[in-house]
Formats: C-alpha cells, structure tokens, sequence
C-alpha cells in the first residue's frame, strides 16, 4: 500500500493546535472551574496599608467657623509649587500644607498634642484617633481630619510593559490593579510565578510568590499591595532562552529547522512517489 504525505498534515495541525492552546493558557488570568464557577473573598485585613517608620504623611485640620481656631493643629503653610517666567523670576503658584516623616520609632511631632505614635494605624484610623483627641481642645464644633499617605509607591521590573515606580493616589490597591495601571504583563512573563519583595517595618525583606492564574489569588494574603512593593515577573523558559541566545544563533537554529522540514517533506514526497 502506498505511503501519502498527506496523511501527516492531521499530525502536523494537532501539534501546532496543542502548541496553540499551550501558549494560551500560560497568558490566561484568573482559570477556575468553568463548570461550578467560583466565588471568593479577599482578605480584608491584608487590604488596610498601615503607617510604619521612614512614612510621610499629610495631616490637615478643619473646622466649620474661623480658621484661627484649628491653626494651632496643623503644621505652617509653604510654598506647594514654582516655576519660571520668561524673564527667569520665579512666580510663587501657591501654599501646601507640611508633611510629617514618620520617625524610626514610629512617632510624629503633632502641633500643640507633642509626640504621637502613628505606626499600625491605617490612615482612616488615625483621622479618627486625632477627631477624638481634638474634642478637649475644640468644644463648639468635631474638627474635620485627613490623613494621606504620600509615599505609597510600588515598583515593576521584568516582563511587563510599564517598568519603575508608580504612585498610588488612593488608600488601597491589589495586585491586578496595579499590573493593569502599569500595561499589563507581556506575553513572556510568567503569570504563575510573580514575586512580590517586600520590606517589613522590622527591617526584614521577604519575597512571596503569586500565582495571578489561578482565581483563588484574590483570597491570597499578598493580593493587595503595601507602599513600597516590588513586583519582579519573571520570563518564561522559552523568552529566558531566546535572550541567552545571539541574533546569529537564533538565524542559525531556524536556517537548520527549515533545512530539517524541507529535507522531511522532500523525503516523504521522493518516497510516496517511487513506491
């Protein structure tokens, strides 16, 4: 019976449509059971970003009425912006509130209230622990406090497409969020084996692995973020070893697999045809 060449073109599509359906699941978010679907809840403790040492925050006091009574609650005003004119004179833009920088042990210098500990609060918390205390001082009327965070940063590298810092202007933000703000990842970084570094107030840096494949991520402790994170992704194999690789050995490699295919193939047709 004869051989036909034909016959290994089903071969040929299965393999390149497994190779297909491979490549599109390692760039797939969030697999679960299609079947059951799933429903999952994020850790609401891991979600509050605490104040530590080395922070700066941005506290304001006010109150319905004269601002005269709050002025002794809130740090001098400064110049917020500069710029230049034509004639190099700088025009002052406006005046911004002070920032504390939160000290080692964990303390700020609060006008009137002396040192304070701020370290473990939330931002929210310590609005309210200053409304509370500013009751025996301001007695008409509750004085109205916001707390900001200024320094939560997070910081890319590896295979996504918006590397280096990034600053978050709200109170919290999870993983996908912040990939989806830096461009996404790129084709060739792992999505079951981002590494997210982070420094403890302690001192001590750990590095937690994050698997954002799999949908159960968002019940992950490590699913929202905290100032200062570094999120490295990681290449695949296949992007690892291209770029070890020089331009005149990729050229090579795919000169020898079409040399291989051509030969193969010739050979088939050469031996369908003598038999």
């Amino acid at each position: 019976m004869k051989l036909h060449s034909y016959r290994y073109l089903p071969f040929l599509f299965l393999s390149v449509l497994l190779f297909s359906c491979k490549a599109a699941r390692e760039v797939r978010y969030l697999k679960y059971d299609e079947k059951t679907g799933a429903t999952f809840h994020s850790v609401k403790e891991a979600a509050a970003v605490r104040i530590q040492p080395d922070d700066i925050l941005a506290i304001t006091v006010n109150k319905p009425g004269p601002a005269t009574v709050v002025n002794d609650f809130n740090l001098p005003l400064q110049p917020s912006a500069t710029t230049y004119g034509s004639t190099s004179v700088a025009y002052d833009m406006g005046l911004g509130r002070q920032t504390y920088l939160v000290a080692p042990d964990g303390t700020i210098q609060f006008p009137t209230l002396g040192r304070i500990n701020v370290a473990g609060y939330t931002p929210q918390d310590l609005a309210y622990f200053f409304q509370d205390t500013l009751r025996n001082f301001i007695k008409d009327a509750p004085a109205i406090v916001t707390v900001r965070l200024m320094n939560f940063k997070i910081s890319f590298s590896g295979e996504i497409n918006s590397k280096g810092q990034m600053t978050i202007d709200k109170d919290n933000i999870n993983i996908l969020e912040a990939i989806a703000k830096a461009g996404d990842l790129t084709l060739y970084g792992k999505r079951d084996d981002i590494q997210l570094i982070r420094t403890y107030p302690d001192g001590t840096t750990e590095i937690h692995k994050i698997d954002i494949s799999k949908a159960d991520i968002i019940e992950s402790p490590y699913y929202y973020l905290r100032q200062n994170d570094h999120i490295y992704v990681p290449p695949t194999f296949r992007r690892a070893y291209g770029a070890s690789m020089s331009g005149t050995t990729v050229n090579w490699v795919i000169t020898g697999l079409t040399t291989f295919l051509s030969v193969f193939s010739t050979s088939l047709y050469l031996y369908d045809r003598l038999k």
